[in-house]
């Protein structure tokens, strides 16, 4: 019964005109334990046509997240911790960016793009400290 409302959620989630038929979902299950207390546990869920997943995906980037009795529903792509680890080390640079307001992606599995300027294409770095002397660079150009 738990599962039936969890794929009633999805489309009332992100909009029911996207799915026409009900999510199939192979399997879902909650995290072993609360990451922090009063917060909820993550739920972990296969969805069974990979065009679904990506289409989920895709609407929880354009409405930056769902909200859903008041809460608010993040929806995120489960990696290895190997891919977390990676991704991570960019998490300094990618706060300085959003703070200088610079266009940036970090794609997978861990490598940023950063729009210096509209129209040129993106500087890509694949590694983090790379990327911050880039920034620092960057920013000291901007100040002359």
């Amino acid at each position: 019964m738990r599962l039936v409302v969890k794929l009633r959620l999805i489309p009332e989630l992100v909009g029911k005109e996207h799915f026409p038929r009900p999510v199939k979902v192979d399997r879902a299950h909650r995290t072993a334990q609360q990451a922090q207390p009063g917060k909820s546990r993550t739920i972990l869920a296969r969805i069974h046509h990979f065009q679904e997943k990506e289409l989920i995906s895709q609407r929880s980037r354009i409405q930056q997240g769902f909200e859903y009795n008041g809460k608010k529903v993040l929806i995120f792509p489960d990696y290895t911790s190997e891919v977390m680890t990676q991704r991570r080390a960019f998490r300094d640079v990618m706060q300085t960016l959003r703070d200088h307001k610079i266009k940036h992606t970090l794609r997978y599995p861990a490598r940023l793009h950063v729009y210096w300027r509209n129209g040129e294409a993106p500087a890509i770095f694949n590694d983090a400290k790379e990327a911050a002397w880039s920034l620092e660079q960057h920013k000291s150009s901007e100040k002359e």
